[in-house]
């Protein structure tokens, strides 16, 4: 679950900071920023620095309503479980390690985002 690199102290800063250098060069260029997608072993089950899936979904999230709040009018966040969630009928086909998606997963999740978010977005 990330390396256990970044605790709850430091995962959302993180997130602002990536973005606020992106945005040094790239200040109208539309973002999308997608929280995890769905891996049931971590969805509740805390890390070493006490973080899980369902936390993590919430920190990007509330990181992206900050940079909302403060102008960034190009930013949009997707939650991870509306690409690729619990619903996905061959989930175990396409994930075959419950984490990281195989090249057919790879394939679904774009399949999704380009149904489900990039008409939204890139208009």
């Amino acid at each position: 679950l990330g390396g256990c690199s970044l605790s709850l102290r430091t995962f959302r800063p993180a997130i602002i900071g990536f973005v606020q250098i992106v945005r040094e060069k790239h200040p109208d260029t539309p973002l999308a920023v997608i929280s995890p997608i769905y891996a049931p072993q971590y969805e509740t089950a805390k890390n070493p620095v006490e973080l899980n899936l369902r936390i993590m979904r919430q920190e990007v999230a509330a990181a992206v309503d900050t940079l909302q709040a403060h102008g960034d009018r190009h930013i949009h966040y997707i939650d991870g479980l509306r690409l690729f969630g619990p619903d996905i009928s061959n989930w175990d086909d396409l994930v075959p390690d419950g984490l990281h998606p195989n090249a057919d997963g790879y394939k679904a999740l774009a399949e999704h985002f380009l149904k489900k978010v990039a008409p939204k977005l890139f208009v």
